[in-house]
């Protein structure tokens, strides 16, 4: 995987500066292909105005000063390296000081920069617990086996993933209902019968059919939930969130919709989606990708915004991403996947603002040492109460 990513990187690179080949490009192309957010990136690296701006962000940056700080965090003598996952194709990797400085010594200087995240012994933690229609708890992510529900379908299960096999025998098809909860510090995946792949965030829940029995595919969500949705143009795919109904026929996207969090998020990668309000107004709005839906809770008010839709789905791919977000805001996030309490000493520290991209499958010491070097603030670790200074 590190070669790998090297590779990528030094192809980047080529790709800025005109000199990659076209074996170089086919590679990058089949990168690309691979999963939606590699795509969104490599269009992006490709969007003249989205470099252009990446590249004022880089002029004002002070590069001593940033490397500096790294070589802080990397020391030699310590017994556990530091390595932050490093591709060029953003500013806004890994707090924005400490990546853009990586990035501008990868791409133009050329300098071979080895992985630089942290090399720990934290592994993915996948857990999960599945209702079943009789109200049976069972817990995922533990071992591997197979459960048949009470309408002849299988449920497979494993460390990863639950997969949903329909039973197409079935005379009379019942419609039963299962929920997927995945525990506080934690993420699981699902493939319903119809073949769509869910990933859940921690503390988020599903709520769905084991069998697709009707003339429409509906789902309830609560928490983080990406969605690669299969597509039916016959059976239209619905996602209901507390505020409003997502229907898509086949698509990519994400919705955030925590019950703490004071808006709502829908963003869109590939295809076409509607979304309805449960609410007196029954408004409708229609997203495009590269689009996103966010919804005030507190003021009942929507507004769409041109994003780079890839940025929203990192955490499926193993990241804590936060895009000029609040440190308050930036928290909240970190509190759900750490499991951690986190106190502010210094409640003005609150409202400063972000960007950034964090390995996700660090310990926490990690992750806030890695802060605290490329900002004003400090922790202070006890157990799992973490305070902010």
């Amino acid at each position: 995987m590190q070669k790998d990513n090297k590779k990528i990187i030094n192809q980047f690179a080529k790709l800025q500066d005109e000199s990659i080949s076209q074996e170089e490009m086919d590679n990058l192309s089949e990168w690309a292909n691979k999963h939606y957010t590699n795509k969104a990136l490599l269009d992006k690296m490709q969007d003249p105005d989205a470099y252009k701006k990446w590249l004022k962000e880089l002029e004002i940056i002070n590069k001593e000063s940033a490397w500096m700080h790294i070589n802080k965090v990397v020391k030699p003598q310590e017994k556990r390296k530091i390595y932050l996952t490093l591709l060029p194709y953003a500013a806004t990797v890994l707090l924005a000081l400490l990546l853009s400085s990586l990035v501008y010594y990868t791409v133009f200087y050329k300098h071979t920069i080895e992985q630089i995240a942290v090399e720990s012994e934290t592994i993915p933690t996948r857990k999960a617990e599945l209702k079943l229609s009789n109200g049976n708890i069972v817990l995922l992510g533990s071992d591997v086996g197979r459960i048949k529900e009470n309408d002849g379908s299988f449920i497979n299960k494993d460390s990863l993933v639950v997969s949903y096999i329909a039973d197409n025998n079935t005379i009379e098809k019942q419609t039963l209902i299962n929920e997927i909860n995945v525990l506080r510090g934690n993420e699981y995946q699902l493939q319903l019968s119809d073949g769509t792949k869910v990933w859940i965030n921690s503390m988020s829940s599903v709520k769905f059919p084991v069998q697709f029995t009707g003339s429409t595919r509906e789902v309830e969500i609560n928490g983080e939930v990406y969605f690669e949705v299969k597509h039916n143009a016959s059976k239209p795919f619905i996602v209901h969130t507390p505020e409003y109904d997502i229907t898509v026929l086949g698509t990519a996207f994400n919705v955030s919709c925590y019950n703490d969090d004071a808006t709502l998020h829908t963003t869109l990668l590939e295809g076409k989606v509607r979304i309805k309000h449960n609410n007196e107004s029954k408004e409708t709005i229609e997203l495009v990708p590269d689009q996103q839906y966010v919804y005030d809770k507190t003021y009942h008010k929507g507004k769409l915004k041109n994003v780079y839709a890839s940025d929203y789905v990192s955490w499926v791919n193993g990241y804590v991403q936060f895009e000029d977000e609040t440190l308050g805001q930036i928290f909240r996030e970190l509190e759900r996947w750490y499991d951690i309490e986190v106190h502010f000493e210094n409640e003005q520290l609150k409202s400063e603002c972000y960007t950034g991209l964090l390995p996700r499958y660090e310990k926490v010491d990690i992750i806030l040492n890695m802060m605290e070097r490329v900002s004003n603030v400090n922790f202070e670790i006890n157990d799992k109460k973490i305070i902010i200074k």
